[in-house]
């Protein structure tokens, strides 16, 4: 018999040799692992006035806790993508950047939408998708690349959190445009594109992907679960891109190691989405 990460594997790597991907932080799949291990965090009675918020307003792919951490990407504009991510500019050649993050971005959405969320005199459908756009954005804020944006001589308006950086071909990963972004919002190859809304099989395939992350990162182990600063978690993040992301050239495959670390990278980050998503919908919702 197989075991649980034999069979995870295999399942990864047949599924994304059959579909191609979109570049969304974290696709669908990594929000809704992010909202499994949240939900395993919850208390009981703020579990019960999340589902019936969230009842409320969207559609059949995001009334439930799992589907709903997909909805911002569902409903994204020109206007509300800013929020979707911070970009921390930086450079690799010593020089100083000379671009700023735009004063929407993912910290002040998340800011703006807890506050909305706290608010009991709100009304109850802004309350909702309040609701729907924390579960995302606590989780697009954890991938490292909705963190920065690196500037060169070649690019000197930034790298749009790597969806301008050109990488070679990955075995086992079917990318539609193969850049760094896309790359990470695979996570490296840890996961497959689960498709909305669930099945049970698909809720089950979240769930195992849930259960090894929390096995790998428990609670305990991870530094700061219990941190609710988003500026602290973008600091992260930033971090993160800088020293490990772009260890890669351009243009380039990424080798086993680089996968193999970025793969680890990503359940840590995944972990901590969860646990801190779960920490901050316990305080608003308390």
């Amino acid at each position: 018999m197989l075991s649980f990460r034999k069979s995870l594997t295999l399942l990864a790597v047949s599924a994304a040799i059959l579909a191609p991907l979109s570049a969304f932080s974290w696709i669908d799949t990594g929000h809704m692992i992010v909202a499994a291990i949240a939900a395993k965090h919850l208390k009981p009675g703020v579990r019960d006035k999340i589902d019936a918020l969230l009842k409320i307003g969207g559609d059949a792919r995001s009334q439930d806790f799992y589907g709903a951490a997909s909805w911002a990407d569902d409903t994204k504009t020109r206007e509300n993508g800013i929020w979707h991510y911070i970009d921390n500019y930086f450079r690799s050649d010593g020089k100083p950047p000379v671009n700023k993050p735009d004063e929407q971005n993912v910290v002040w959405a998340i800011n703006k939408f807890s506050a909305v969320l706290q608010d009991p005199s709100a009304a109850e459908a802004d309350r909702a998708d309040a609701l729907r756009y924390l579960i995302h954005f606590v989780g697009d804020i954890h991938q490292p690349l909705h963190a920065t944006s690196r500037e060169s001589d070649a690019m000197p308006k930034g790298d749009a959190g790597g969806n301008r950086f050109k990488i070679g071909p990955v075995a086992g990963i079917n990318m539609y445009r193969p850049n760094l972004h896309a790359l990470w919002d695979m996570a490296c190859g840890f996961y497959v594109s689960v498709k909305r809304p669930l099945t049970d099989d698909g809720r089950a395939q979240i769930d195992a992907y849930a259960a090894q992350i929390m096995a790998d990162f428990p609670k305990k182990s991870v530094k700061n679960p219990k941190d609710l600063n988003p500026e602290d978690w973008a600091h992260e993040s930033f971090e993160i891109a800088k020293t490990v992301v772009y260890n890669i050239d351009e243009g380039t495959s990424p080798s086993p190691e680089y996968l193999a670390k970025g793969k680890k990278v990503c359940e840590e980050r995944l972990a901590l989405a969860g646990y801190r998503l779960g920490e901050l919908l316990n305080k608003l919702l308390a």
